[in-house]
Formats: C-alpha cells, sequence, structure tokens
C-alpha cells in the first residue's frame, strides 16, 4: 500500500504519517462535565498579575499580585491586589478571605504556588509545613490542583478571567500610588459584581451566597501565630542557630520560628 500511494516514502514512514493525520479525526471530542457544588464545601485560591502600582516620588512602576478567592456554589468572590505572592502575605490573605466570607470550608483548592506547596505530586504532595499548621488552625483541608489543569480550580480561573476583562479594563488609564486605593476601588467593583443576576441561575451571588454561609464553619476564636520551618545544622558545640540566637541541643532537628506579621 505504501509502495502504491507514496513510491517515494518508506513504508514505516508512510504510516507514522498516516496515523497522525487520521487519530484526530477517529479519536472522540474530549467530553466535560458539569460539576454541581455543594455549599460551603470548599474554596478556591488562585494568584495572577495585577495592577501596576506608580511611586508619586520616583515615577517608578510596580507590578501587583492579584488574588482571589471564590466559593463555587455562589460564586461570591474576595479579591485583593498585593505586593508579592511570599508565605506570610498568603497567610493573611487567607486569613482576610475567610473573614470576609465569616467562616471556613472544610477545603481549600490551591494552586502548586511554593508559598503554599513545597512539591507537587498526585497522590502525595507536599504542603508547606507552616501553611499546614495554618490550616489546622482554620479548620481546612489543602487540596493542591494537579499541575497543568486548570478545570481542578474551574471557578477561581473564570472568575480571575472576569476581572481581568472587565475591571482592569476599566482601570487601565487611572493610575494608582497605594495599595489602599486600589483595593478600595476593587471592593467596590466586587461589591457591584455580587449584586448581578447570574444567568444560569437567575438570582445574584450574594443571594446564593446567603444560603452558602449557613454551611460555613466557625471562624476560630485566636489569629495564627504565623511561623516558619527551618532546617537546623547542629554545630560541634551542640548549639544551633535561628536567626541570630543559639540554643543548646544534641540531636538534629527541625525549628518552628515565630515571625511577626
Amino acid at each position: 500500500m505504501g509502495r502504491e500511494v507514496a513510491p517515494a516514502i518508506k513504508y514505516v514512514k508512510f504510516w507514522r504519517a498516516y496515523w497522525e493525520y487520521a487519530s484526530p479525526l477517529a479519536s472522540p471530542s474530549e467530553a466535560t462535565i458539569r460539576l454541581d457544588h455543594k455549599p460551603g464545601e470548599k474554596v478556591q485560591v488562585d494568584f495572577s498579575d495585577g495592577v501596576w502600582l506608580t511611586d508619586s516620588t520616583t515615577g517608578k512602576k510596580t507590578l501587583t499580585e492579584f488574588f482571589l478567592g471564590v466559593l463555587p456554589f455562589s460564586s461570591h468572590v474576595f479579591g485583593e491586589f498585593v505586593l508579592d505572592q511570599k508565605l506570610p502575605t498568603f497567610v493573611r490573605l487567607d486569613e482576610r478571605m475567610f473573614a470576609y466570607f465569616g467562616g471556613v470550608t472544610p477545603h481549600l483548592v490551591v494552586d502548586n504556588l511554593k508559598s503554599g506547596v513545597h512539591k507537587t505530586h498526585l497522590y502525595d504532595p507536599d504542603v508547606n509545613s507552616t501553611y499546614c499548621d495554618f490550616a489546622n488552625h482554620m479548620g481546612f483541608a489543602v487540596l493542591p490542583a494537579r499541575p497543568r489543569k486548570p478545570q481542578d480550580k474551574g471557578s477561581g480561573e473564570t472568575h480571575i478571567g472576569v476581572v481581568q476583562r472587565d475591571f482592569y479594563q476599566r482601570v487601565r488609564n487611572q493610575v494608582f500610588y497605594s495599595l489602599e486605593e486600589l483595593n478600595a476601588i476593587l471592593r467596590r467593583y466586587l461589591e457591584n459584581l455580587s449584586q448581578e443576576v447570574m444567568k444560569d441561575y437567575g438570582v445574584s451571588r450574594a443571594q446564593r451566597f446567603e444560603e452558602e454561609k449557613k454551611h460555613l464553619k466557625p471562624l476560630p476564636p485566636s489569629r495564627f501565630e504565623l511561623s516558619e520551618w527551618r532546617g537546623a545544622k547542629v554545630h560541634p558545640d551542640c548549639h544551633i542557630q535561628v536567626v541570630k540566637t543559639s540554643t543548646r541541643c544534641r540531636l538534629s532537628m527541625s525549628v518552628r520560628a515565630c515571625v511577626c506579621a
């Protein structure tokens, strides 16, 4: 067959070219399933590039980071612009998000950023020790999304797209000199967004949230004490050093150092 159709092409090369052409035609299109989320079951969080800030003195521009948390059942959104994605920032953002919602969900779906997940794995991801402490304090389980699987946090991806297409365009010609100024405008935008009627449900996000917030767990009575886990090397004099302080120790150990933030 190869010699009859294309005499200049070798047999193996012909079949390779044939299957490259025929396989996409023969394979069925990918099927998708619409997920029905339970109220108060989980929150999805994610980061994206934010809006530029301008230094009022030097004129230097700094690109912010945009953090978003969304409850998939009601599509109720919390958002805030920050300067980085570091662990202390990430933890305090989660705290403010749950305070805004007025309760805690049993699960939190997080992208595989280093502040939350040390090492990605399909079945046994390595969650950051400090973030794990924070999750235990708040009372939620961390569910890292699979790498390159945006459908694992579809609501988060969708609403980041909404903010980027709508809010970013509204403020594209404005100059912001502080995070406080930028976040104040963002809060007003999200409040208006929550009142808009959603086509799929015929009610607003705020109305759906009134039902969902009944299923949230209560907030913890105290604020989380931010800390950082570090591997400490034992010196010959049986001491270890942590942030320019030392303590006597005869074994290698992990040290939990408190951080003021």
